[in-house]
């Protein structure tokens, strides 16, 4: 890895700031044959190539095609040589920055802080303090912090960095960008968005003055203060100013087409943001782009698992479920041939995978992830975590839709109370919590407590309504329920219609979800005497949930059962029985497979 190179910080994700990448390069034979050519042409007598220097240079090869074991050889090589007086000495800051580097990004932090800030003393008294090579060692060793998270030691090598090439280049050179770019994408690490953006901007507008606007491949680093600049604005729920940054990220990395893991990052953060912003088509389309992407690479990478995690939990969300259940099978895969340091983030998939099982009344199997997630999270991060809240809550929704209450109840508590304790009072998980109890109050038929903790739920949501009108819909609908069981069937019926149509809007008219508060209007027609009404919207309701879940599900059941319900209000006993008969025949196969 050539040090005087400039070396890119690559784009981020919502949940992980990627590690300093070196752009890969494609394997040549013919430039591996003259490099290694080169190598013996300089173990010569009297040869005037500079051994190290080859050897470094062979080391950059393998390093770029991912042969890290071959590349670390030769920089180990190049080491021992530059050591020793005579020629080679010249390139000993060179092969200590390299070396450095490469046990950086290998996650041996300790050999690569001693490594490099050997580099960085050398320049220091090689060139004083106002030299290129100084600041290319100064943001070496910064990036060496960053990666492990240790941001107050960058922070001060950055802005060294920034000074000394602020004083080479002028304030409006490229270079300086770059270390405007990399000090910015510190800040938004640190979760300061006010301190990043205005840096990001300024590295923007140099390289946008020095940018050939008909050639977007001119574009060298201003697709990564764009991205940089899209994650604060996303970062600060500004999706309006990040999504045409990370589209013009988007189209400058895909055009180049010389980092595709830099373009499926830019990819995945933009279906992040359609996903929050429950544009659900157009996240799956950014999720399978950025997956085409990350198949293409040689080696797994914990990206790839939350890739197929991500695109999973989307197609769970639209109603794919098949397509949901092969993405996350994939994702946990993946991970488990991952180091293990690397699979801490296998309880998403896993929970996930647990709540589709749910969705499809496999209860079994989906209690045997969700406690496999929940024994994970509980030991890499302690029973009273955040994390730890997840999978509690998950399991307790689990009960809840088996009828265990009593078993459902106490996890309930037990999630919120983490919840309360370790997450802002605005957070969306908090609101789940809030809103699930109180829909096992509604159950318990606690109208008071249950009504309490539902408004509650719903406040929190509509903070952001554009991200989490899913949420308020099903809020919505278990409002619905509940004034339909106090008999207040005109606030019901309203309450039911808002929720049908915030879920038609983002779900479509196919989902099971919309067909749940299809079914809730049903049984409110019924209980107002509109019983053509009721008739033919569950009617409507079981169409679409045996289209969705299949006809022996749970959901089924129920409907088929208030349906039931509503013929024997209107004396057509000899139909309420057959379709009752229907409910209870689902439910008691469910129960004779242990889904119920």
């Amino acid at each position: 890895m050539n040090r005087h190179m400039s070396q890119r910080l690559a784009g981020a994700s919502l949940a992980l700031i990627t590690s300093f990448l070196s752009t890969p390069v494609m394997a040549n034979t013919g430039q591996f044959d003259r490099l290694n050519n080169a190598v013996k042409i300089a173990q010569r007598p009297g040869s005037k190539l500079l051994l190290a220097k080859c050897l470094n240079d062979l080391g950059d090869y393998y390093e770029s095609n991912n042969q890290i074991v071959e590349a670390e050889s030769s920089y180990r090589k190049a080491l021992s040589i530059a050591e020793k007086p005579g020629p080679n000495q010249s390139e000993l800051a060179n092969t200590l920055n390299n070396l450095g580097l490469l046990c950086s990004h290998t996650s041996r932090f300790q050999e690569a802080e001693r490594l490099l800030q050997r580099s960085l003393l050398l320049d220091e008294k090689k060139y004083g303090r106002n030299h290129a090579d100084v600041v290319t060692s100064l943001s070496n060793l910064a990036v060496m912090y960053y990666d492990q998270e240790q941001y107050s030691k960058a922070e001060p090598l950055y802005k060294k960095a920034l000074a000394i090439q602020t004083k080479l280049s002028g304030p409006k050179s490229e270079e300086v960008a770059y270390a405007l770019n990399s000090l910015g994408l510190l800040y938004y690490a640190q979760g300061n968005y006010s301190q990043a953006a205005p840096l990001l901007q300024r590295a923007i507008a140099i390289y946008e003055k020095g940018t050939n606007k008909n050639n977007v491949n001119n574009s060298v680093g201003l697709d990564d203060c764009l991205n940089n600049l899209g994650l604060v604005y996303f970062g600060q729920d500004k999706y309006s100013l990040a999504e045409p940054l990370l589209k013009r990220a988007l189209t400058i990395r895909a055009s180049a087409k010389n980092c595709p893991e830099d373009e499926a990052t830019t990819a995945e953060t933009l279906a992040s943001l359609y996903s929050l912003t429950e544009r659900l088509i157009e996240a799956d389309t950014m999720y399978r782009r950025a997956l085409t992407l990350r198949e293409r690479l040689p080696k797994e990478s914990i990206e790839l698992a939350e890739n197929l995690d991500n695109l999973g939990q989307n197609c769970y969300t639209q109603g794919k479920y098949a397509n949901c259940e092969v993405y996350l099978k994939r994702s946990i895969e993946v991970f488990d041939r991952l180091d293990e340091k690397e699979r801490e983030k296998i309880t998403s998939p896993i929970n996930a995978l647990g709540l589709l099982y749910r969705k499809q009344c496999k209860y079994p199997e989906a209690e045997v992830l969700i406690k496999r997630a929940l024994d994970i999270d509980q030991r890499l991060h302690g029973s009273e975590s955040a994390e730890a809240a997840i999978s509690i809550n998950y399991l307790a929704v689990l009960y809840y839709t088996q009828g265990r209450l009593d078993e459902a109840e106490p996890l309930f508590r037990k999630a919120l109370q983490i919840r309360e304790k370790t997450l802002s009072a605005d957070d969306v998980e908090l609101g789940r919590s809030l809103n699930n109890l109180g829909l096992l109050y509604l159950a318990q038929e606690k109208y008071a407590e249950a009504l309490t903790l539902l408004e509650k739920a719903l406040l929190i949501w509509q903070i952001t309504p554009e991200a989490h009108n899913i949420f308020v819909g099903e809020n919505l609908d278990s409002q619905a329920c509940l004034e339909l069981a106090r008999g207040n069937y005109s606030k019901a019926e309203n309450l039911c219609k808002r929720s049908l149509a915030i879920r038609e809007k983002i779900l479509g008219k196919d989902h099971p979800d919309f067909a749940e508060s299809l079914a809730t209007l049903a049984q409110i027609y019924g209980f107002e005497g509109q019983t053509v009404e009721a008739e033919a919207v569950f009617k409507r309701a079981l169409e679409i949930q045996k289209k969705a879940l299949g006809p022996d599900n749970s959901a089924v059941a129920s409907t088929l059962h208030n349906y039931s319900a509503l013929l024997k209000q209107a004396n057509r006993e000899a139909e309420s029985i057959t379709l009752d008969s229907k409910a209870r025949a689902i439910w008691s196969n469910l129960s004779a497979n242990g889904n119920h």
